[in-house]
């Protein structure tokens, strides 16, 4: 169960970097 919400962490991690990163693109090219 904890290696399960290690896992769901990280995943979690990755999914917020990427919106934040294709918010900052938007907002560059805008």
């Amino acid at each position: 169960m904890k290696v399960f919400y290690h896992c769901f962490n990280l995943l979690l991690m990755i999914v917020v970097f990427v919106f934040l990163n294709n918010l900052w693109n938007i907002g560059v090219r805008v």
